[in-house]
């Protein structure tokens, strides 16, 4: 198995992230979004063509090639080919995503949520989706994105909450974070450590890291330094 390999996919997808209190050991960084992954596969299929996109080490290659300067992004890719995802895609279609998500997770530890976004990214450009995907977390994940609707977190947050009591692990761990961050939700750690939780209890890893900082950072609050009046007490 590959060298860990989260902090390559880490720092450039959208928000960075530390641990709040001080002291906090092994801290996780949060994924979201890239922003220029979806430019960089729209230029591979226009510029390689459509059979590149159904061939791992070509996509792979392509990507390398089109978007030298996107690192992370072509780490995500490489894993994503490693892992198979692109024949994975065009045998089962949709339906391989979950053992994909799977596989780059737990061989190659890319976080779950990287890895179901980068799949989504790729069903979408790829045109293998033949039917649009209506499912209560891929409509939350439209809205959350802009992706052919209007941009609409808090639409989004209600979509993912629905899929989430649904039992999906994906939207229990995705609106747990915008409850965490405050990310168009108004925000609530209690909340979202709740649907943690949730997850966690069905083995989601982003899920089960956000819990021991959160618990962490609660059980430990950080100190604030006494201000020293004129005379030094």
């Amino acid at each position: 198995m590959e060298e860990k390999i989260m902090s390559d996919v880490e720092n450039e997808i959208v928000e960075n992230e530390v641990a709040e209190s001080e002291g906090v050991e092994n801290q996780v960084v949060e994924n979201k979004t890239p922003l220029d992954l979806p430019a960089a596969f729209r230029i591979v299929k226009e510029q390689k063509g459509e059979d590149v996109l159904r061939n791992d080490e070509a996509l792979a290659a392509a990507f390398a090639e089109t978007a030298p300067g996107l690192k992370r992004e072509k780490r995500l890719v490489e894993v994503f080919a490693a892992a198979g995802g692109a024949a994975a895609f065009a045998e089962k279609g949709v339906n391989a995503k979950e053992a994909v998500v799977k596989t780059m997770n737990e061989e190659y530890w890319i976080d779950e949520r990287a890895a179901s976004w980068i799949c989504e990214e790729y069903l979408t450009v790829s045109g293998i989706r033949a039917e649009e995907d209506n499912s209560l977390l891929a409509q939350a994940d439209r809205y959350y994105r802009g992706d052919g609707v209007p941009l609409d977190k808090e639409k989004a947050a209600e979509l993912y909450t629905a899929a989430a009591d649904e039992g999906d692990v994906v939207a229990q761990y995705t609106i747990g974070y915008m409850l965490d961050k405050g990310d168009g939700v108004e925000k609530d750690r209690d909340a979202a450590m709740a649907w943690y939780e949730k997850a966690a209890e069905q083995g989601y890893e982003s899920a089960i890291n956000r819990l021991i900082i959160l618990k962490k950072a609660k059980e430990n609050p950080p100190v604030k330094e006494k201000k020293k009046g004129f005379f030094g007490f």
